[in-house]
Parts: C-alpha cells; sequence; structure tokens
C-alpha cells in the first residue's frame, strides 16, 4: 500500500524554510507535486527551485501573507492553475515574539492572532471545498506544546496555537464524511531558523549570562535535554503519518502515553493531537497500517 499515493498535490505554508521545507522534502521524496507558501517572495522561490533540483519534483514558490484573505485566495488560485488541484495541506506559518504578557501590546495580539490563528481559518476556508467536492484530503495544521502547558512570555503564540486545536477538532467533524482527515501536531521546541532568530533577538536584549540560564530551563523541560531538529526528528514522521493515504478518520490523542494505549488496543493508525517531546514521542511504535478499503471509525481517547 502506497503511504502517499504518487502525483499527490501538496500546499504547504510557511514551507520555504523550517519544518515545512523539511516537510516538502519527504513528501517531494513520495512523488508530490509541491506549492511552498511564504511571506517572503524571494525566499519561497529559491526554495521551490531548490526543491525541484534536488529531488526531481514539481514545485513552486508562491508569496502569500495568509492573514489577508485576498493573498489566500490568489495562493489557492495559483496552486490550482499550475497543478489542478489540492489534496495535501500543512499549515506550517507562524511567527513567534516574546513578550511578558503585561508588557504585550493589543496590537502585538492583533498580528499574532491574524497570523497564527485567522491565517489558518482563511486557507481552510478556501482549500477545504475543494477537497469536498473530490471526497478526498488530508490536512494537518502545526500546533505547540504551548498551546497545551502554557509558556512564559509566550501568551498570544499559545493562545492563538490553542485556538487551532479547537479549530482543527471543530472542523474535522465536519468533513469527515467527506473522505477528509483532519489532524494537529504540537512539537515541543524545534530549532528551526524562525526560532534561531527569536534566540539570537533575545540573546542581545537580555545579555549572554541571563539567556544562556534561559537556555538551560528549556532544556530541563525535555527528557532528553535538547531540541528538536526539523529536518530528522518525531515531528516529520508524524506528519508523513497524519497524510496517509489510507481513509483514517480524526481521532484525538492527549499524550503519547494515551498513544501507546490506543496502539495496545490494536488501533492501526494514531491520530495526530500529539505532543512532540522528543523523549515522549510515539517514534519507537510498530504501526501496523490499514488497508487501504477499511474505513476506521473514530476513536477518542481522553
Amino acid at each position: 500500500m502506497e503511504l502517499i499515493k504518487k502525483g499527490r498535490v501538496g500546499l504547504i505554508t510557511g514551507g520555504a524554510r523550517g519544518i515545512g521545507y523539511a516537510a516538502a522534502r519527504n513528501l517531494a521524496g513520495e512523488g508530490a507535486s509541491l506549492a511552498l507558501v511564504d511571506i517572503n517572495g524571494d525566499r519561497v522561490k529559491e526554495s521551490a527551485r531548490k526543491l525541484s533540483e534536488e529531488t526531481g519534483a514539481a514545485a513552486i514558490g508562491i508569496a502569500a501573507d495568509i492573514s489577508f484573505e485576498s493573498d489566500v485566495q490568489r495562493m489557492v488560485r495559483e496552486a490550482t492553475d499550475r497543478f489542478g488541484r489540492i489534496d495535501l495541506f500543512l499549515n506550517s506559518a507562524a511567527i513567534l515574539a516574546d513578550n511578558l504578557f503585561l508588557e504585550s501590546t493589543p496590537e502585538q495580539w492583533d498580528r499574532m492572532l491574524k497570523v497564527c490563528l485567522y491565517g489558518p481559518m482563511l486557507c481552510l476556508r478556501n482549500i477545504l471545498p475543494g477537497m469536498v467536492e473530490r471526497k478526498y484530503g488530508r490536512v494537518v495544521c502545526m500546533a505547540s506544546d504551548s498551546a497545551r502547558y502554557g509558556q512564559s512570555r509566550l501568551s498570544y503564540y499559545a493562545a492563538a496555537k490553542a485556538g487551532v486545536i479547537g479549530l482543527v477538532k471543530s472542523i474535522a467533524q465536519e468533513v469527515g464524511g467527506a473522505g477528509i482527515t483532519m489532524n494537529i501536531i504540537a512539537p515541543g521546541a524545534t530549532n528551526t531558523e524562525l526560532r534561531q532568530e527569536r534566540e539570537e533577538s533575545m540573546r542581545t536584549s537580555m545579555g549572554e549570562e541571563k539567556y544562556q540560564r534561559r537556555v538551560q530551563t528549556v532544556l530541563r523541560m525535555y527528557p532528553t535535554r535538547r531540541l528538536g531538529e526539523p529536518e530528522v526528528d518525531e515531528v516529520l514522521r508524524e506528519i508523513r503519518l497524519a497524510l496517509l493515504e489510507a481513509d483514517v478518520n480524526f481521532k484525538v490523542v492527549k499524550n503519547f502515553t494515551n498513544a501507546v494505549k490506543e496502539r495496545a488496543l490494536g488501533a492501526d493508525v494514531i491520530g495526530l493531537n500529539c505532543s512532540t517531546g522528543f523523549g515522549l514521542s510515539a517514534a519507537g511504535l510498530s504501526l501496523q497500517l490499514p488497508d487501504s478499503s477499511r474505513r476506521i471509525e473514530p476513536v477518542r481517547v481522553e
């Protein structure tokens, strides 16, 4: 059974770098055509060119700010004009900002919510109708561990990502009957370029000594005492699993302990609303992939 059918078309926001680009490379290796989207037009076009050169996949770069509906509509139009449809959608676009809640401003909250919550909503509103019409679609929206546990200095980011979790859970219940699966992946801290830029800014503002104390505090949150790496870590396996060709309904798994329990009960594929804690992962599970003709009923593990 093919994990992802050759010839599928994927659209990835935040696809110019980081987790988005790493996922694009994986999908290209499965034979998918890719539309990469980023707010930086030059960067995303270069990333699409690089992807095509390295993998042989058909790829285009589209400049768009997903917080504007006109940009999202144009993004979908350009992708469908080039490839005919969108089968797979990964929302990896985000912004990061570091402020104590009492120091944050309404303007900062507005921008964060527009990009990290309103943006995914606009993308889904414009992509899902085509998937519903064709009775097929695979959707993954990136959330964050901070959405589940909270994180100091990231209140607006955590709030936006928590909204994404609720958004995707709700829409999944509406479109699952049309052959569309929707999943959320919530990584722990991942060493992407976006994070590196934020960390360098914090190093400058905090001073080296205070900054290094903060780094150690963050690392102690994870059993392996390290950050995730976008090219090699569990998050890419989870994205690939969530985009399986098999017709698997949305399921809620609150953590990897419960994910292991579900596998022990005989579930074939984990529905991902999972935290990637880089050490608390399902990477070691032996997953039995289902027959593509068999429909798995929804499972909720609380």
